[in-house]
């Protein structure tokens, strides 16, 4: 023991050994923990004075060295293979220069917060230990004490913050568990940033980013190239990667960088899609096939009307004439008889509004065998000209409707006013892309429309909607002036 111990340094001494090396201990690990707090601290935006904080790690430093040299009697601390005689007393003198600091940190910053540990660290200067005499053991219990429990505090705060607080370890932290792969590659071929699914996606190829040159990762990747985009691969485990190279600075540096995305749910979704779009056309095929089905029995049917008719109102005055040609009668008398007979057979057969209920009804029918409703509210106006036009629509506007629309529901409504005879025919099927191009079946039916002095709307949503109006008067004059 030195002559230069002083009163503290005998004091120190008559501490027992084995409560000395506890309290060396422990200074030992609360300054290793005040430096990781510290530490922490310095990297992350927080609210704290990481210069108060460096000065705690020194203090306890102070502590460690003086309770080392106390425990070995002043004889030398063995340090490798060099022993060094010294005094650390004046060290915890450290305490002090961390209070001057927070004085002035608090002025500057109002952290307040840090007065509690300066009046803690003052408990440990040279004079105050001295003054203590036999109570040391408990000054030095007490500040030990204080300090691992503020530094728990602290680190326990430390790790709250890096769950929530944005900083270059939680940035470092969140790549590496992203389950895309980050690869960062140097002008040399080496890896300097890889990630967890980099890394295992490149083990499952048979890759070692840590050893391999990559300067050509993506000639050595086997896959399929992805136009202006990057290489689809698939790996042993069954999932599909999308590799894709670029250039990005990391540390002030520009770098090849690699990226694998976990696109195996898309694929999949892609595979759906393709399948869902071939049964779609497939469908399609077979409803345009149906139509033509329909049309062909809606004509077939319009025939076999117009035998049934021509059996009817034919065939009955056929019957007469050829009843009166049997009984030889040719005078004058009996042929101006037959005439009036003649001409009402020829002027049944050209007034079709009998039958115009009939053929509304032959599209119903013919449309319901291809599972298309066909609702149909009001009757056929009683002139001709008027009803073939409607039938047009009707019959145009149903084919459109499911051959383009996909439509299950066509809703038909006949009705009339003192003006005019209005036709709406509306569908349930998609609506069509805007602005609505009028093909040549529009065209027709605002032909036969126009030419009967009517006007024809098609509008777009909620329900695709025709609407023809044909005025009575008016038309009827315009037809007869025709």
């Amino acid at each position: 023991m030195t002559s230069g111990m002083g009163a503290l340094a005998q004091q120190l001494t008559m501490i027992p050994v084995g409560e000395l090396r506890l309290l060396m201990a422990a200074s030992y690990v609360l300054a290793m923990a005040q430096a990781v707090h510290a530490y922490l601290s310095l990297v992350r935006a927080v609210q704290r004075a990481p210069e108060h904080e460096a000065g705690l790690v020194a203090f306890m430093l102070s502590l460690v060295l003086t309770l080392a040299a106390a425990t070995y009697r002043w004889d030398g601390l063995q340090v490798a293979f060099l022993t060094l005689r010294l005094c650390p007393l004046p060290l915890l003198w450290s305490g002090a220069l961390v209070a001057l600091l927070d004085l002035a940190l608090a002025r500057r910053r109002r952290l307040s917060y840090v007065l509690p540990d300066d009046a803690v660290a003052l408990l440990a200067l040279p004079p105050v230990l001295e003054a203590l005499g036999g109570h040391l053991a408990v000054s030095l219990y007490f500040v030990i004490t204080y300090f691992l429990v503020r530094t728990v505090a602290m680190l326990a705060i430390d790790h709250r913050d890096g769950l929530e607080l944005v900083s270059a370890i939680s940035i470092v932290d969140a790549v590496r568990v992203l389950p895309t792969g980050v690869l960062y590659v140097d002008e040399a071929g080496g890896a300097t940033f890889e990630n967890d699914a980099m890394r295992q996606s490149l083990l499952e190829l048979g890759i070692a980013a840590d050893l391999a040159d990559l300067s050509n990762l993506m000639d050595d990747l086997a896959g399929t190239p992805v136009e202006g985009t990057g290489l689809l691969v698939t790996l042993p485990s069954g999932e599909q990667r999308l590799f894709v190279r670029d250039r990005a600075t990391m540390r002030g540096r520009v770098r090849t960088r690699y990226l694998a995305y976990d696109v195996t749910d898309l694929v999949a979704l892609e595979d759906e899609l393709t399948r869902a779009n071939d049964q779609l056309r497939e469908t399609q095929e077979q409803l345009i096939d149906a139509l033509g089905g329909v049309r062909q029995i809606a004509e077939s049917k319009a025939m076999l009307h117009m035998r049934a008719r021509v059996h009817d109102v034919v065939g009955q005055r056929l019957s007469i004439m050829h009843r009166a040609l049997e009984d030889g009668n040719v005078s004058d008398e009996a042929i101006a008889q037959l005439e009036p007979i003649i001409t009402s057979a020829a002027r049944d057969l050209l007034d079709s509004s009998a039958h115009a209920t009939d053929d509304l009804q032959a599209i119903v029918d013919a449309y319901a065998l291809a599972g298309t409703e066909v609702r149909v509210e009001g009757t056929l106006p009683d002139e001709t000209p008027v009803s073939t036009a409607f039938l047009q629509i009707v019959r145009e506007g149903a084919t459109n409707a499911v051959r383009h629309a996909h439509a299950t529901t066509v809703d038909v409504r006949i009705f009339h006013d003192c003006m005019s005879d209005v036709l709406v025919v509306t569908s349930d099927g998609t609506m069509p892309q805007l602005p609505l191009r009028e093909g040549s079946g529009i065209a027709g039916m605002r032909r036969s429309v126009e030419a009967l002095g009517g006007t024809l709307h098609i509008e777009v949503g909620p329900r695709f909607t025709i609407k023809a109006s044909i005025p009575r008067e008016g038309g009827l004059d315009a037809r007869a002036d025709r």
